[in-house]
This record gives structure tokens, sequence and C-alpha cells, in this order.
């Protein structure tokens, strides 16, 4: 907290996502994908000022992983 401005700090959120094709043929494929989310697990405060918000806190570190088929 900025007790000088009289908000929080700015808030900031490390991410990383990557993506590979498993198979790949004419019209047909099959792609991995893995995203990371705040990889630094940073408490992020969110603060909205307004009449009908409050301060919310960001997402914690969440791990995503997608198998895609097309065809």
């Amino acid at each position: 907290m900025d007790f000088a401005r009289g908000r929080v700090r700015p808030a900031y959120s490390l991410d990383a996502s990557s993506g590979i094709d498993l198979y790949r043929k004419e019209n047909k494929a099959l792609t991995l994908e893995v995203q990371i989310s705040n990889l630094t697990k940073h408490l992020n405060v969110i603060n909205f000022d307004s009449l009908f918000s409050g301060t919310a806190i960001g997402a914690p570190r969440s791990f995503e992983m997608r198998l895609k088929a097309g065809f």
C-alpha cells in the first residue's frame, strides 16, 4: 500500500505459455498447449475505486494444459 498516494502499488504478473504440434498431416492436427499464470506467485491486490466495488485479490499461480485435435 502506498499511503502517500492513498492507493495500492501497481501489480504485475509473469506468465509463460508454449505449444507444440504433436501430429500434423493434411487437414488433421494434434496440438499440445501449456500455460502457467503468475509464475512468481506474487500477491496482486487490485483496487477498484468506485461506489459499487472494493478491493480484490488477483489470481494465484495456475497451470493449464490443452490438447487440441483438428480434423
